[in-house]
């Protein structure tokens, strides 16, 4: 497995290193579906992973920020589910643009210079 270390060009990267894999699974019957799937699963469990302590500081920070107000308001939690959802449809249509760009690609020009 690859390590991914904060920089979204890593998606990227991953894929293109991966095109022969692709191109592999492509030559022996993978559909464009499977091919994202597969690419979209570790990233969404990267992505998990970052937002527990992310939700975590967010929320003691705003916490604290919030309490020097003379009228403070409560944290709604779902403020921050909708931010890791939405972290989440970000990762997952990035994932997906490049995973189908490269699944949908001949498989013949990937594995030519194997």
């Amino acid at each position: 497995m690859v390590r991914y270390e904060g920089d979204p060009r890593k998606i990227i990267l991953s894929v293109e290193q991966r095109t022969k894999e692709i191109g592999v699974r492509k030559a022996l019957g993978a559909s464009v579906y499977s091919l994202t799937i597969l690419l979209s699963k570790e990233f969404t469990r990267l992505v998990l992973i970052a937002i527990i302590p992310a939700v975590a500081v967010g929320w003691y920070v705003a916490d604290w920020w919030l309490g020097d107000f003379m009228y403070r308001i409560e944290l709604n939690p779902l403020l921050f589910v909708g931010s890791a959802f939405g972290a989440i449809v970000i990762a997952w249509a990035t994932v997906s643009y490049q995973s189908e760009k490269a699944a949908s690609s001949n498989p013949v020009s990937s594995l030519r210079y194997e």
